[in-house]
Protein backbone atom coordinates (compact mmCIF):
# COMPACT_ATOMS: atom_id res chain seq x y z
CA UNK A 1 0.00 0.00 0.00
CA UNK A 2 1.19 3.64 -0.55
CA UNK A 3 1.87 4.73 2.80
CA UNK A 4 2.29 8.53 2.93
CA UNK A 5 -0.71 8.70 0.64
CA UNK A 6 1.00 10.29 -2.35
CA UNK A 7 -0.77 10.08 -5.53
CA UNK A 8 1.75 10.06 -8.48
CA UNK A 9 -1.14 12.66 -10.07
CA UNK A 10 -0.09 14.75 -6.91
CA UNK A 11 3.54 14.24 -7.85
CA UNK A 12 2.83 15.11 -11.01
CA UNK A 13 0.87 18.35 -10.76
CA UNK A 14 3.86 20.11 -9.10
CA UNK A 15 6.31 19.40 -11.65
CA UNK A 16 8.26 22.32 -12.87
CA UNK A 17 8.76 23.70 -16.87
CA UNK A 18 10.37 20.85 -19.11
CA UNK A 19 13.50 19.90 -18.02
CA UNK A 20 15.67 17.46 -20.34
CA UNK A 21 17.45 14.64 -19.10
CA UNK A 22 20.79 13.97 -19.85
CA UNK A 23 22.09 10.43 -21.03
CA UNK A 24 25.44 10.37 -20.54
CA UNK A 25 27.44 10.47 -23.41
CA UNK A 26 29.81 7.19 -22.39
CA UNK A 27 26.63 5.12 -21.99
CA UNK A 28 25.52 6.26 -25.64
CA UNK A 29 29.30 5.58 -27.39
CA UNK A 30 28.53 1.87 -25.86
CA UNK A 31 25.68 1.17 -27.79
CA UNK A 32 25.81 -0.04 -31.57
CA UNK A 33 23.29 2.57 -33.79
CA UNK A 34 22.13 2.92 -36.68
CA UNK A 35 24.26 6.14 -37.24
CA UNK A 36 26.40 8.35 -35.51
CA UNK A 37 25.31 9.55 -32.24
CA UNK A 38 22.08 7.73 -32.66
CA UNK A 39 20.12 6.52 -28.81
CA UNK A 40 18.86 3.28 -29.06
CA UNK A 41 15.82 3.37 -26.68
CA UNK A 42 14.30 -0.72 -26.15
CA UNK A 43 10.73 -0.53 -25.53
CA UNK A 44 8.54 -3.95 -24.65
CA UNK A 45 5.57 -2.26 -27.09
CA UNK A 46 5.11 -1.05 -29.98
CA UNK A 47 4.47 1.96 -31.24
CA UNK A 48 1.00 3.46 -31.31
CA UNK A 49 0.72 1.47 -28.11
CA UNK A 50 0.18 3.80 -25.29
CA UNK A 51 3.57 2.73 -23.91
CA UNK A 52 5.27 3.04 -27.52
CA UNK A 53 3.52 7.19 -27.66
CA UNK A 54 5.56 7.58 -24.02
CA UNK A 55 8.77 5.97 -25.42
CA UNK A 56 8.64 8.55 -28.35
CA UNK A 57 7.65 11.55 -25.88
CA UNK A 58 10.53 10.89 -24.06
CA UNK A 59 12.82 10.26 -26.74
CA UNK A 60 11.96 13.77 -28.33
CA UNK A 61 12.66 15.19 -24.72
CA UNK A 62 16.33 13.76 -24.85
CA UNK A 63 17.08 16.36 -27.91
CA UNK A 64 19.33 13.87 -29.73
CA UNK A 65 18.84 11.10 -32.71
CA UNK A 66 16.92 7.98 -31.01
CA UNK A 67 15.59 5.14 -32.34
CA UNK A 68 12.77 3.14 -30.69
CA UNK A 69 13.81 -0.80 -30.57
CA UNK A 70 10.96 -2.56 -30.36
CA UNK A 71 11.51 -5.77 -28.14
CA UNK A 72 8.52 -8.26 -26.14
CA UNK A 73 8.53 -8.06 -22.69
CA UNK A 74 10.02 -5.67 -19.77
CA UNK A 75 12.77 -8.51 -19.24
CA UNK A 76 14.00 -8.55 -22.71
CA UNK A 77 14.17 -4.90 -22.92
CA UNK A 78 16.48 -4.70 -19.45
CA UNK A 79 18.27 -7.32 -21.19
CA UNK A 80 19.01 -5.82 -24.34
CA UNK A 81 20.43 -2.88 -22.52
CA UNK A 82 22.48 -5.03 -20.58
CA UNK A 83 23.62 -6.50 -23.54
CA UNK A 84 24.67 -3.65 -25.08
CA UNK A 85 21.90 -3.78 -28.11
CA UNK A 86 20.62 -0.64 -26.48
CA UNK A 87 21.15 2.09 -24.61
CA UNK A 88 18.47 2.80 -22.91
CA UNK A 89 15.39 0.73 -21.56
CA UNK A 90 12.17 2.49 -20.80
CA UNK A 91 9.53 0.48 -18.18
CA UNK A 92 6.50 1.52 -17.18
CA UNK A 93 6.73 1.80 -13.22
CA UNK A 94 3.77 2.93 -11.93
CA UNK A 95 0.23 3.67 -12.54
CA UNK A 96 -2.68 5.39 -11.02
CA UNK A 97 -4.82 2.24 -11.27
CA UNK A 98 -2.58 -0.36 -10.25
CA UNK A 99 0.26 1.33 -8.19
CA UNK A 100 3.97 0.08 -8.73
CA UNK A 101 4.52 -2.53 -11.31
CA UNK A 102 6.53 -5.33 -8.92
CA UNK A 103 7.76 -6.89 -12.32
CA UNK A 104 9.80 -3.42 -12.60
CA UNK A 105 11.13 -3.39 -9.41
CA UNK A 106 12.20 -6.47 -9.33
CA UNK A 107 14.36 -6.38 -12.41
CA UNK A 108 15.77 -2.86 -10.95
CA UNK A 109 16.96 -4.42 -8.23
CA UNK A 110 18.32 -7.21 -10.31
CA UNK A 111 20.30 -5.30 -12.41
CA UNK A 112 23.12 -2.43 -12.49
CA UNK A 113 21.26 0.04 -14.49
CA UNK A 114 20.68 3.17 -13.46
CA UNK A 115 17.26 5.22 -13.73
CA UNK A 116 18.15 8.35 -15.84
CA UNK A 117 14.97 9.69 -16.67
CA UNK A 118 10.81 9.73 -16.08
CA UNK A 119 8.16 10.44 -18.42
CA UNK A 120 4.55 10.33 -17.26
CA UNK A 121 1.49 9.37 -19.97
CA UNK A 122 -2.13 10.13 -19.62
CA UNK A 123 -3.94 6.86 -21.10
CA UNK A 124 -7.10 7.80 -23.22
CA UNK A 125 -8.44 4.44 -24.46
CA UNK A 126 -11.04 4.44 -27.21
CA UNK A 127 -13.56 1.96 -28.83
CA UNK A 128 -12.84 2.15 -32.71
CA UNK A 129 -14.55 -0.03 -35.49
CA UNK A 130 -14.58 -0.02 -39.04
CA UNK A 131 -17.78 2.44 -39.50
CA UNK A 132 -20.05 3.80 -37.15
CA UNK A 133 -22.51 1.38 -35.60
CA UNK A 134 -24.81 1.09 -32.67
CA UNK A 135 -22.80 0.12 -28.97
CA UNK A 136 -25.51 -2.76 -28.81
CA UNK A 137 -25.12 -4.39 -32.15
CA UNK A 138 -21.18 -5.00 -31.58
CA UNK A 139 -20.83 -8.49 -30.19
CA UNK A 140 -16.68 -8.85 -30.16
CA UNK A 141 -14.14 -6.45 -28.85
CA UNK A 142 -10.26 -6.81 -29.74
CA UNK A 143 -8.07 -5.89 -26.75
CA UNK A 144 -4.83 -6.64 -24.69
CA UNK A 145 -4.74 -7.57 -21.28
CA UNK A 146 -4.35 -4.62 -19.42
CA UNK A 147 -6.67 -2.87 -21.88
CA UNK A 148 -9.27 -5.73 -20.84
CA UNK A 149 -8.75 -4.66 -17.04
CA UNK A 150 -8.61 -1.10 -17.75
CA UNK A 151 -12.11 -0.71 -19.30
CA UNK A 152 -13.76 -3.78 -16.89
CA UNK A 153 -17.11 -1.80 -15.99
CA UNK A 154 -16.99 -0.23 -19.41
CA UNK A 155 -17.45 -3.46 -21.05
CA UNK A 156 -19.73 -4.32 -18.45
CA UNK A 157 -22.27 -2.32 -19.77
CA UNK A 158 -22.07 -4.37 -23.13
CA UNK A 159 -23.34 -7.64 -21.74
CA UNK A 160 -23.79 -8.83 -25.24
CA UNK A 161 -19.59 -8.30 -26.52
CA UNK A 162 -17.38 -10.75 -25.67
CA UNK A 163 -13.73 -9.58 -24.98
CA UNK A 164 -11.07 -11.43 -27.54
CA UNK A 165 -7.87 -11.03 -25.98
CA UNK A 166 -4.60 -9.87 -28.13
CA UNK A 167 -1.07 -9.06 -28.06
CA UNK A 168 -1.50 -5.51 -27.64
CA UNK A 169 -3.65 -2.91 -28.62
CA UNK A 170 -1.81 -2.10 -31.74
CA UNK A 171 -2.43 -5.85 -33.06
CA UNK A 172 -6.19 -5.30 -31.94
CA UNK A 173 -6.37 -1.83 -34.29
CA UNK A 174 -5.03 -4.21 -37.21
CA UNK A 175 -7.29 -7.00 -36.78
CA UNK A 176 -10.25 -5.06 -36.81
CA UNK A 177 -8.80 -2.89 -39.78
CA UNK A 178 -8.35 -5.85 -41.31
CA UNK A 179 -11.98 -7.55 -41.32
CA UNK A 180 -14.54 -5.56 -41.94
CA UNK A 181 -16.95 -6.88 -39.87
CA UNK A 182 -19.18 -4.20 -38.12
CA UNK A 183 -19.78 -6.51 -35.18
CA UNK A 184 -16.40 -6.19 -34.16
CA UNK A 185 -14.25 -3.38 -32.59
CA UNK A 186 -11.10 -2.73 -31.01
CA UNK A 187 -9.66 -0.51 -27.77
CA UNK A 188 -6.94 1.03 -28.66
CA UNK A 189 -5.11 4.43 -28.39
CA UNK A 190 -6.75 7.37 -30.50
CA UNK A 191 -3.31 7.37 -32.62
CA UNK A 192 -3.84 3.24 -33.46
CA UNK A 193 -7.01 3.97 -34.33
CA UNK A 194 -6.40 6.92 -36.44
CA UNK A 195 -3.01 5.43 -38.35
CA UNK A 196 -5.58 2.22 -39.00
CA UNK A 197 -8.19 4.00 -40.82
CA UNK A 198 -11.21 2.43 -38.00
CA UNK A 199 -13.97 5.12 -36.61
CA UNK A 200 -13.95 6.08 -33.12
CA UNK A 201 -16.93 5.02 -31.67
CA UNK A 202 -16.41 6.10 -28.16
CA UNK A 203 -13.54 7.50 -26.06
CA UNK A 204 -12.42 7.88 -22.70
CA UNK A 205 -13.84 4.27 -21.69
CA UNK A 206 -11.16 3.31 -18.90
CA UNK A 207 -12.56 2.86 -15.10
CA UNK A 208 -10.78 6.18 -14.40
CA UNK A 209 -11.55 9.31 -15.88
CA UNK A 210 -7.54 10.11 -15.83
CA UNK A 211 -5.59 6.98 -15.87
CA UNK A 212 -1.95 8.06 -15.50
CA UNK A 213 1.20 6.03 -15.95
CA UNK A 214 4.91 6.68 -14.80
CA UNK A 215 7.52 5.57 -17.25
CA UNK A 216 11.14 5.59 -16.06
CA UNK A 217 14.56 5.39 -18.63
CA UNK A 218 17.46 3.31 -17.32
CA UNK A 219 20.93 3.30 -18.84
CA UNK A 220 24.35 1.48 -17.92
CA UNK A 221 25.95 4.67 -16.65
CA UNK A 222 23.68 7.30 -14.31
CA UNK A 223 22.45 10.96 -15.61
CA UNK A 224 24.55 13.68 -15.64
CA UNK A 225 22.91 16.62 -13.89
CA UNK A 226 23.18 20.41 -14.03
CA UNK A 227 23.99 21.61 -10.66
CA UNK A 228 20.66 22.74 -8.94
CA UNK A 229 18.77 20.93 -11.35
CA UNK A 230 15.42 19.91 -10.27
CA UNK A 231 15.64 16.46 -9.13
CA UNK A 232 14.25 13.04 -7.94
CA UNK A 233 16.43 10.41 -6.71
CA UNK A 234 14.67 6.97 -6.14
CA UNK A 235 15.58 3.69 -3.70
CA UNK A 236 14.58 0.77 -2.84
CA UNK A 237 15.47 -0.22 0.71
CA UNK A 238 14.48 -3.00 3.51
CA UNK A 239 13.96 -2.35 7.20
CA UNK A 240 14.83 -4.93 9.85
CA UNK A 241 11.27 -6.82 11.86
CA UNK A 242 11.79 -4.46 15.01
CA UNK A 243 9.87 -1.62 16.54
CA UNK A 244 10.47 1.65 15.16
CA UNK A 245 12.07 0.75 12.17
CA UNK A 246 10.23 2.88 9.75
CA UNK A 247 10.04 5.62 12.13
CA UNK A 248 13.55 5.85 12.15
CA UNK A 249 14.20 5.93 8.32
CA UNK A 250 11.57 8.99 8.10
CA UNK A 251 13.03 10.51 10.56
CA UNK A 252 16.27 10.14 8.62
CA UNK A 253 15.22 12.33 5.42
CA UNK A 254 12.52 14.85 8.04
CA UNK A 255 16.05 15.28 9.78
CA UNK A 256 17.62 16.90 5.96
CA UNK A 257 14.48 18.74 5.34
CA UNK A 258 13.59 16.34 2.21
CA UNK A 259 10.26 16.06 0.81
CA UNK A 260 9.57 12.23 -0.33
CA UNK A 261 7.22 11.68 -3.51
CA UNK A 262 6.62 8.11 -2.85
CA UNK A 263 6.71 5.90 -0.18
CA UNK A 264 5.43 2.35 -0.90
CA UNK A 265 6.14 -1.13 0.96
CA UNK A 266 5.60 -4.47 -0.14
CA UNK A 267 6.46 -7.66 1.53
CA UNK A 268 9.75 -9.60 0.96
CA UNK A 269 9.45 -12.81 -0.43
CA UNK A 270 12.94 -14.39 1.01
CA UNK A 271 12.63 -12.75 4.30
CA UNK A 272 8.81 -13.64 6.00
CA UNK A 273 8.61 -10.33 8.42
CA UNK A 274 10.72 -7.80 5.90
CA UNK A 275 9.20 -5.57 3.78
CA UNK A 276 10.89 -3.60 0.94
CA UNK A 277 10.02 0.10 0.41
CA UNK A 278 10.04 1.71 -2.54
CA UNK A 279 10.96 5.26 -2.02
CA UNK A 280 11.14 8.49 -4.37
CA UNK A 281 12.44 11.85 -2.57
CA UNK A 282 13.21 15.19 -3.97
CA UNK A 283 16.71 15.99 -4.48
CA UNK A 284 20.10 14.82 -6.33
CA UNK A 285 22.07 11.82 -4.43
CA UNK A 286 25.12 14.24 -4.47
CA UNK A 287 23.68 17.01 -3.00
CA UNK A 288 25.07 17.06 0.73
CA UNK A 289 21.76 16.88 2.53
CA UNK A 290 20.74 13.61 0.52
CA UNK A 291 24.24 11.97 0.43
CA UNK A 292 24.22 12.59 4.51
CA UNK A 293 20.63 11.19 4.57
CA UNK A 294 21.75 8.08 2.77
CA UNK A 295 25.25 7.44 5.42
CA UNK A 296 22.55 7.85 8.42
CA UNK A 297 19.93 5.49 6.17
CA UNK A 298 22.21 2.94 5.64
CA UNK A 299 23.29 2.45 9.08
CA UNK A 300 19.40 1.22 10.34
CA UNK A 301 18.23 -0.41 7.14
CA UNK A 302 19.20 -4.24 5.91
CA UNK A 303 19.19 -3.09 2.32
CA UNK A 304 19.47 0.01 0.42
CA UNK A 305 20.45 0.34 -3.14
CA UNK A 306 19.92 3.27 -5.08
CA UNK A 307 18.42 3.26 -8.24
CA UNK A 308 19.46 6.82 -9.68
CA UNK A 309 18.91 10.30 -9.47
CA UNK A 310 17.50 11.63 -12.66
CA UNK A 311 15.38 14.90 -13.20
CA UNK A 312 12.02 15.54 -12.91
CA UNK A 313 9.67 15.22 -15.97
CA UNK A 314 7.45 18.19 -17.05
CA UNK A 315 3.81 17.98 -16.19
CA UNK A 316 1.40 16.55 -18.58
CA UNK A 317 -0.34 18.97 -20.38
Amino acid sequence: MRTDGTDIRDAEADQGADTRENVPLSSRQSAPRSQRGEVVVASAAPRLTHEGLAAEAYMTRLGVNTSLLEVGSLAAAVGRLAAGAADVAFLPIESTLAGSLNEVYDLLRETDAHIVGEQFWPVDLCLAGPSQVPMNTLRRVLADASSIAWCSAFLQGLPQVRAVPCVDAVQAARLAAEVDNPYQAAICSVEAATAHGLTILRRGIGNEPELLVRYVAIARSPAVLAAGADAKTSLILSVPDEDGALLRCLQVFAEQRISLTKVESRARSDRPGEYMLFVDLRGNSGEPSVATALDRLRASVTYLKVLGSYAIAPAVA
